[in-house]
């Protein structure tokens, strides 16, 4: 489906800010005034959790946000929901550094994960959310078939703790956090997201039913913004950039510059096929009802 566009007017939307490092074109887009050139003003809904975010775009009490596709959008899209995925978040570029990883306690590297060895890992995860499902691939990769995980489920700012004492051998973290592992010496990367899923989408620009169909002149609107705020994005680590992610995030500069940045494709393009395995893995463990077809998932944006 293909929105089309009609002259820029004055309109409200709702916006969800999580003070994350994968929000980073949405800090760029407000702060630098992206909304603002055209014609809309944001009523800014900051939050400290992204739990309630698909259900509230899911619900139109959210117009946009970036979010990761849960199993409940998947089951609300099922069920009739009108929220849409509109455009790539977070994707595991190949090549690219490790925001999103498995951070081993010290002693427990990459060779820990495939060495062939029958082992088992106890892991801080989800088992059934994108987690479990990423830590699956784990277990396909050569020398890793062995592995076994007892998933644990504890908040990111308790990992740390649970790293030094040995509770946990691998915590499934984002920046900043492994960079504050890093800095307490607690460990390394034993794999990072890219590697087990080059390509692989896991957060994404979602929109309300009323950017993605009831308004689609608004919805061009709102999306050329955040087109603008990715290309800012991917400029890098400039002194614009590192100031407003700062701000936003109330990190220091210094652990924002030093902080592996998420890539955000500014290509627009969804990596479809690994929302479809993901889906296809939700399926099979009976978390969600049915695989969602890519014409039901996503709204593709015309450009004017």
């Amino acid at each position: 489906m293909t929105l089309g566009a009609v002259p820029a007017a004055s309109e409200e939307i709702s916006v969800v800010v999580l003070p994350y490092l994968s929000q980073a074109p949405i800090f760029i887009a407000i702060e630098e005034g992206m909304f603002e050139r055209e014609g809309i003003t944001i009523n800014r809904v900051d939050m400290k959790s992204s739990s309630p975010v698909v259900p509230g775009i899911m619900s139109g009490e959210f117009d946009m946000a970036m979010a990761v596709p849960t199993a409940g959008f998947f089951n609300a899209i099922h069920r009739g929901g009108k929220g849409r995925i509109v455009g790539p978040g977070v994707t595991f570029s190949t090549g690219s550094c490790d925001y999103l990883a498995y951070y081993g306690r010290q002693g427990f590297d990459r060779v820990s994960f495939t060495s062939g060895r029958e082992m088992t890992v106890n892991l801080s995860a989800d088992a059934i959310t994108f987690e479990g499902y990423l830590t699956s691939l784990i277990n396909k990769m050569p020398g890793a078939e062995k592995l076994k995980f007892e998933f644990l489920e504890m908040p990111a700012y308790t990992q740390g703790d649970a790293l030094q004492a040995g509770s946990i051998d691998v915590a499934f973290t984002a920046e900043p956090w492994v960079t504050r592992f890093n800095d307490a010496g607690l460990g390394q990367v034993t794999m990072g997201a890219s590697e087990i899923l080059p390509d692989g989408q896991y957060g994404t620009l979602m929109f309300s039913a009323r950017l993605a169909d009831t308004d689609p002149a608004l919805g061009v609107r709102v999306k050329r913004a955040m087109d603008a705020a990715i290309s800012q994005y991917n400029e890098g680590k400039t002194a614009r950039n590192l100031d407003i992610l700062a701000k936003y995030t109330g990190l220091s500069v210094d652990v924002v510059n030093r902080a592996c940045w998420a890539s955000v494709p500014d290509d627009g393009a969804v990596r479809v096929d690994s929302l479809i395995a993901y889906q296809s893995w939700l399926v099979t463990n009976d978390i969600i009802d049915r695989v969602i077809p890519v014409d039901e998932m996503i709204v593709e944006i015309a450009k004017e």
